[in-house]
């Protein structure tokens, strides 16, 4: 249970990460949510669906691994300021889509193992 709970928060964490890491290439914004478009939350969607599927037991995992993920690149690569806490606050309030979707992906895991016994 402690190995699929690590593995859920380095999945999630390295999928935030990369958020922020092609972010600007895809919207030419340097922080995710200030574009006007959906890539964001979709790709958070995305992100929590794939790891909710993969570790189907940690839905709530999602959440700690993609704040962190986020706020680590932001601590490694972009300028610092004031902002931070604001940042923080919105990984997690966004971050929130991302749980939601690791529930649908872990219940589409279990839908796909039902499935497969049948």
């Amino acid at each position: 249970m402690k190995r699929e709970f690590a593995a859920s928060i380095v999945t999630s964490a390295t999928l935030g990460a990369l958020l922020w890491c092609f972010w600007p290439f895809v919207e030419r914004m340097p922080e995710p949510w200030a574009g006007d478009s959906p890539h964001y939350y979709l790709s958070l969607a995305t992100a929590g669906l794939v790891t909710g599927f993969l570790f189907p037991r940690q839905p709530w995992a999602v959440l700690i691994g993609v704040v962190m993920g986020q706020i680590a690149y932001e601590l490694a690569y972009i300028h610092v300021g004031p902002t931070l806490l604001r940042d923080v606050l919105f990984s997690i309030g966004l971050g929130i889509l991302a749980v939601a979707a690791a529930f649908t992906g872990a219940g589409l895991r279990h839908i796909a193992c039902r499935i497969a016994q049948w």
